[in-house]
C-alpha cells in the first residue's frame, strides 16, 4: 500500500524520498548488471568497475586474483545508500584495458594482428557494447522500480 500523504506540506518530502530512493536502486542495479557481463580471468576487470559522485575517474585497481564473485559497489565520493538528488553518479571502468576488451574499440597495437581477428577476451565472453545495452534495460527497470517504489512494493 502507498504511503498516505496526510499534509499537502508533506508532498515535497516524500517525492524527494521516493526519488532518492529509486536513485539508490538505480545506481546499485547499473553497477551489478556492468560486473555480472563483464568477463572473467583473474576478476580484475570485474572488480574494477566504480561508481563516482559527480566525478568519473578514480584509482585503477592493482592486477590480483579477485574470482569471479560480484563484489559490493565501491566509489570516488561516493558512500553506498547515501544517494543523493542533485549528484551525477558515474558507473565506470578505468582499468587500461576496459574500453578494448568491453567495446572492442581502441585496441592496443599488440592487439591488432592477434589470432583470431578481432580478438577482444578469451573465448569472446562479452557481448561487443554490452553496457549499452544494459542503459537500455536500465531505462525499462527504472519504470517498473519508480512504480513499485510509488505502491510501497519496494
Amino acid at each position: 500500500m502507498a504511503k498516505q500523504i496526510v499534509k499537502l506540506d508533506d508532498l515535497d518530502d516524500y517525492l524527494r524520498d521516493s526519488v532518492e530512493k529509486l536513485l539508490r536502486v538505480v545506481v546499485f542495479e547499473t553497477d551489478k548488471r556492468l560486473k555480472k557481463g563483464t568477463s572473467v580471468d583473474t576478476g580484475t576487470l570485474r572488480a574494477s568497475w566504480q561508481i563516482g559522485q559527480n566525478t568519473n575517474s578514480g584509482p585503477i585497481k592493482k592486477k590480483a586474483d579477485y574470482g569471479t564473485n560480484i563484489l559490493p559497489p565501491e566509489g570516488v565520493n561516493y558512500i553506498a545508500g547515501n544517494e543523493k538528488l542533485g549528484n551525477n553518479y558515474h558507473c565506470f571502468n578505468n582499468q587500461p584495458y576496459a574500453e578494448p576488451v568491453i567495446f572492442g574499440t581502441n585496441l592496443p597495437y599488440s592487439w591488432r594482428n592477434a589470432k583470431p581477428a578481432g580478438w577482444r577476451t578469451k573465448n569472446n565472453q562479452v557481448t561487443k557494447g554490452y553496457p549499452d545495452l544494459i542503459a537500455k534495460s536500465m531505462q525499462r527497470f527504472v519504470t517498473r522500480a519508480y512504480d513499485e517504489i510509488i505502491n510501497g512494493k519496494r
